[in-house]
């Protein structure tokens, strides 16, 4: 294997608001669809039969609204973005809105002929992240879908080509919990920056997953190999706080007692409905919805702080930032 380091991109801006709690909007993600090509073992947003999705004039009214000017980041996921036919147009429209934003597209690539297409017709600066559990026959397993791995392999090629900005995202399942160190090797050789996350159950995703935890030793067997990568990649506190996120979820402990959700960032449905986050969709009543005039808490913590949600709550986009934002409290856990 190529051991050659992965070139980090810092933004430096966005490091600053991962620590410092400052109590405003800068994140949202956004579900453009409920439908999914893919039949992941991890999420049963697959089952979805009738497509539910926002309409292009609703996503542009709320482009236009003093709240979206705030947001600095915007991920857009679904189910599967690229099922809309009109990706592009959304990303453009939002980019020409919005010209600062930073867009971040989550696909599984099992379409790479339409990705490719789609993505030409997109800014240079979107991020393209693409789904990947492991070796060809573990990522096929998890994924659901015989194929999808060579389906991967012909979308990170079309993209390199395209010379477009791509990460990984490598969720740790039974299937490929003893492939991290290959992954890490995987996304070197290809000069990728990965992202590695344990499988979880969480609001959106209404997930069946009885029987797929993993064992103690199977636990003790990731932990050691994230350490391992994280010191190679040497990001110092930031690497440390995935590796911790990692071990007290798989200990079952609190992440964190501060949660600033609804205030730094909110997930919207592909029905509209606004949520501090993803873990409460179905758990809370919308905060409002964008196809409404709608207002939300500028400060959105007094809630948090009373419901006490972030006790068992272990959505790592999150829970990883709350951490960070404490960082002589988070550098003191072991």
């Amino acid at each position: 294997m190529n051991c050659a380091k992965i070139k980090m991109k810092t933004d430096y801006l966005y490091a600053l608001e991962n620590i410092l709690p400052v109590k405003r909007l800068s994140r949202a993600i956004l579900a453009l669809t409920n439908l999914c090509n893919s039949r992941c073992k991890t999420c049963s947003m697959w089952k979805n039969k009738k497509r539910e999705e926002l309409d292009f004039e609703v996503l542009e009214k709320f482009a236009g609204t003093n709240l979206f000017k705030k947001i600095r980041f915007l991920t857009l996921t679904g189910g599967e973005p690229f099922l809309r036919k009109d990706i592009d147009k959304i990303v453009n429209m939002f980019k020409k809105k919005n010209p600062k934003l930073h867009i971040t597209l989550i696909t599984n690539a099992l379409m790479p002929e339409l990705v490719l297409e789609k993505v030409k017709n997109m800014p240079k600066d979107v991020l393209i992240t693409l789904s990947f559990n492991g070796k060809e026959e573990a990522h096929d397993e998890s994924r659901g879908v015989k194929g999808n791995f060579k389906k991967l392999l012909e979308t990170i090629q079309g993209l390199k080509l395209l010379n477009r900005n791509i990460n990984f995202i490598f969720t740790v399942t039974k299937e490929n919990y003893n492939q991290l160190l290959w992954a890490w090797d995987f996304a070197k050789q290809k000069n990728i920056n990965i992202l590695f996350s344990p499988e979880m159950d969480y609001g959106r995703l209404e997930h069946e997953t009885g029987g797929r935890s993993l064992n103690e030793e199977q636990k003790k067997i990731v932990l050691s190999q994230l350490k391992k990568i994280y010191g190679e990649r040497n990001r110092g506190f930031f690497d440390y706080t995935y590796f911790l996120f990692f071990k007290k979820f798989y200990e079952k402990k609190n992440i964190s007692n501060k949660c600033y959700a609804g205030t730094n960032s909110i997930y919207i449905d592909y029905n509209g409905n606004i949520f501090p986050c993803e873990n409460l969709v179905g758990k809370i009543s919308p905060l409002g919805n964008i196809k409404t005039n709608f207002s939300i808490p500028k400060d959105y913590s007094p809630f948090i702080n009373k419901s006490k949600c972030y006790e068992g709550c272990y959505l790592l986009c999150e829970m990883v930032r709350n951490m960070r934002k404490h960082p002589l409290k988070t550098m003191r856990e072991k």
